[in-house]
Parts: structure tokens; C-alpha cells; sequence
């Protein structure tokens, strides 16, 4: 690893003589206005330590990649501030919804999505969600640099809801009547022959190939994406998936 530190100058510099001007609401975890004066007495190279033990060069590059302005320094705030608001390094369900409510993602939308999105943010499927988790789970919502196939399988986890890997009908009708109940417009949009979540759960199933066991994979979905991308949004799939930007 001691090669590392030269190949990442841009993800690893921390000054201090910058303020951040990135439009950061996109991706704020709303942590570092909880920052105590305390805080700066911590070594911002403990940080630093901390988080590179936590994010890969390559997941820090990303984000880099991902965020105009973006870089540890910034990274370093709000882990400050995070781990003033959750010392432990964990998030409840009841602490995401209420952190939810800071957020330009998260203060729209419905106790169900909030759900949803927590299953997909819990990565290890621990019940709680650590300050990675929380970073990348942000980064996959809101920025549109992610690529859609990464997109579609990071979301795929908010609808799978026993961890199966595949998509039951049952799963896939649930989210269908979540995303329509909190998009009345939507459904009024829909042709009748789509317009209850029994009869749209029908047509994704008649649209995207099914493996043995009758469900969706990631893959199926995906090459439902790239080859009827019209029909794959017609059916809203790519609002089910976050997929639409």
C-alpha cells in the first residue's frame, strides 16, 4: 500500500485555506453544522487514518470523480460531525427517517421509501447503517455520474426484501403500490391497462425475462434497461430502481 498515497494527490491533500463552494446539498449528510469547537481538537490525520481504513482508494476517487469539489478534506468534516451525532458509528431505522428529514433526498419522501432506502443504504444487512454505508448510499441517490447498471443493482436491494437475490412478483407489486401511492400523478398518467399495481407488476413480468423460479434478477432488469429502454421506462421501472437520471 505505500505507493497509494502518490497515485491519489488530488483524493488525499487536506488544505485548510479553502472553503468548500460545492453545491453540496446534493450531497450533504447534514452533519457539519453538528460539529462541536471540542471536535477540532481531534488530529485531522486520526481522521484521515480512520477513513482510509474505512473507503478504498478507489471508492475515495470515486466520490472525487462523482462530486465537483469534493475531497477528504471535505470527507473529514462530515465524519467529524457524524461521529459527534452517532458515536458508536451506527444509524437506526428511527435515526436514518429523522436524519432523512435534513436532506434534499430524503425530506419528500414517505415513511415506505425511507424503508426502502434504508434496506438498500444497509449494505451488510446489519439493521444499521455505518458512515460508509451512509456516504455511498447518498452518492448512488443523488449523483448522476453513477452508472446506471451499478445504480439499478444498488437500489435492487430496496425491493428484495427477504435478501434473496431474485425478485418475487409479491416483492415486486409492494413496490409498485409505494411508488404509486406517493406519485398520484404518475398513476393518473397510466393507460388502464397499467394503471393498478397488479396490472403494471403483469406487464414488468411480461417485459423482463424471469429465471427458473419465476423472478427478476439484476441482470434480467439491467438487459430489460439497455435493450427496451422506452418500455422499461414506460413502465416506470426506472423510477422503481432510481434509475431515472
Amino acid at each position: 500500500h505505500q505507493h497509494q498515497h502518490q497515485h491519489h494527490p488530488n483524493t488525499l491533500t487536506h488544505t485548510h485555506t479553502h472553503t468548500h463552494t460545492m453545491n453540496t446539498n446534493a450531497f450533504s449528510l447534514a452533519f457539519t453544522s453538528s460539529v462541536q469547537q471540542t471536535d477540532a481538537d481531534r488530529d485531522d490525520d486520526d481522521d484521515i487514518d480512520e477513513l482510509l481504513g474505512m473507503f478504498s482508494f478507489s471508492e475515495l476517487a470515486k466520490l472525487t470523480d462523482f462530486f465537483e469539489g469534493f475531497d477528504t478534506d471535505y470527507l473529514i468534516k462530515e465524519y467529524k460531525g457524524f461521529q459527534s451525532a452517532y458515536p458508536n458509528n451506527q444509524v437506526s431505522l428511527e435515526e436514518f427517517k429523522k436524519l432523512s428529514q435534513s436532506t434534499e433526498w430524503g425530506k419528500k419522501k414517505s415513511e415506505e421509501q425511507l424503508n426502502q432506502l434504508f434496506r438498500a443504504f444497509d449494505r451488510d444487512g446489519n439493521q444499521t447503517i455505518d458512515f460508509k454505508e451512509l456516504v455511498l448510499g447518498t452518492t448512488f441517490l443523488t449523483s448522476t455520474k453513477v452508472n446506471r447498471e451499478e445504480k439499478l443493482k444498488f437500489f435492487f436491494n430496496s425491493v428484495d426484501l427477504d435478501d434473496s437475490g431474485a425478485l418475487s412478483r409479491d416483492e415486486v407489486e409492494q413496490a409498485v403500490k409505494i411508488l404509486l401511492e406517493h406519485n398520484k400523478a404518475l398513476s393518473h398518467k397510466l393507460p388502464p391497462e397499467l394503471n393498478t399495481p397488479h396490472l403494471l407488476t403483469d406487464a414488468i413480468f411480461g417485459l423482463v425475462a424471469i429465471n427458473v423460479d419465476g423472478q427478476l434478477t439484476p441482470e434480467a432488469l439491467i438487459s430489460a434497461m439497455n435493450n427496451q429502454p422506452d418500455r422499461f421506462k414506460a413502465l416506470h421501472l426506472d423510477l422503481l430502481f432510481n434509475v431515472s437520471c
